[in-house]
Parts: C-alpha cells; structure tokens; sequence
C-alpha cells in the first residue's frame, strides 16, 4: 500500500490525481482538510493527466513535479528537522530559510519508504537530525522515527545523532 501526505491544495489535488493512476496499489491519501487544502476560490487542476494509467509511483511522482521527501534551508546544514508533510512540515520551512545551519525534510510519502532518496535529500554535513512524529500518546514510538533512524543508522559515513520528538493530538493543537 501506499501513503501520500498533502501540505497545499495544490499537492492534495495533485496527489488525488496520480492516487487514481497507480493501479499496482491501493492509496491512502493524507491531507489537513481544515486549513492547508481548503478551497480558497482559486481554480486547481491536476499536474497529471488521465493518460497515465498504469504509471509507478515513483514515476508518477516525477511526472507532477515531486518526490517521496522535500528538502528547504541550507544546503550544508548540521541540524535537519524532519516531519510528515504538512502544516508544521511547511512552517519549518518558513523556519529554515531564514536560519543558518538549519535545513527541513518534508516526508510526502510514507510507504512504501525509499530509504536511498531519504539519503540523498539529507546533506552530508548533517550532525543532528530531529524527527517530529506525530503518535497517540507521550509513550508511543512513531513509525517515522524508526524509518529515519533505520535509513540514517545503514549508512557508510559518519552517523548523525538521532531525536525523537513526539507530536501529540494535545501537543500539535497547542503550535
């Protein structure tokens, strides 16, 4: 199966789209219906056309204009903060492009997890990451986590410290 995660109308609509196209597996699209992928009287078509059917997912993703994981700030960060994408994914953003040393990874796809494209979206002079995962309760581990940790921790090069920091419902309505 496969998780997509939405942040702007743009992607829910795009998202939407290819979720239909994949016919190798079944989708489960995420969007924040209350205020990122609220229609805001714009028009918002499809980056894909129905012409595609049959398209990978991999594929697909290339043919909208995205990939499994987005990456903004500086490019030779030390901290790197990674969460799902989102309103608190976008607002890092916003976050990092004003900060030094900070960079953002934005998961768009959550499965199936592509461990290779993680490392390639996370700079090489990365000494911390910090990953925001979203769980039920203070005492549950997030799956996110544990992919990032995994992905990081199987690699040639020196590994980077790895923290886990657990969103709560209680917690993310407090941002």
């Amino acid at each position: 199966f496969t998780v997509l995660l939405s942040a702007t109308s743009q992607e829910a609509v795009d998202f939407a789209s290819l979720s239909y196209q994949l016919t190798d597996t079944h989708v489960i699209h995420i969007f924040d219906h209350h205020s990122a992928t609220r229609e805001i009287g714009s028009d918002l078509s499809p980056n894909l056309s129905s012409g595609f059917q049959g398209v990978s997912l991999q594929d697909g993703l290339a043919l909208i204009g995205y990939s499994y994981f987005d990456y903004a700030g500086d490019e030779n960060a030390e901290t790197v903060l990674v969460f799902l994408n989102g309103p608190l994914a976008s607002a890092a953003k916003v976050l990092a492009a004003r900060t030094p040393g900070l960079g953002v990874v934005s998961v768009r796809v959550l499965r199936p997890w592509n461990e290779e494209a993680l490392r390639k979206v996370i700079p090489s002079s990365t000494k911390r990451v910090h990953v925001f995962d979203d769980v039920p309760a203070d005492l549950t581990q997030g799956a996110l986590y544990v992919d990032v940790f995994s992905t990081l921790l199987d690699t040639s090069g020196p590994v980077p410290l790895i923290k886990a920091h657990r969103l709560t419902p209680t917690r993310t309505q407090s941002f």
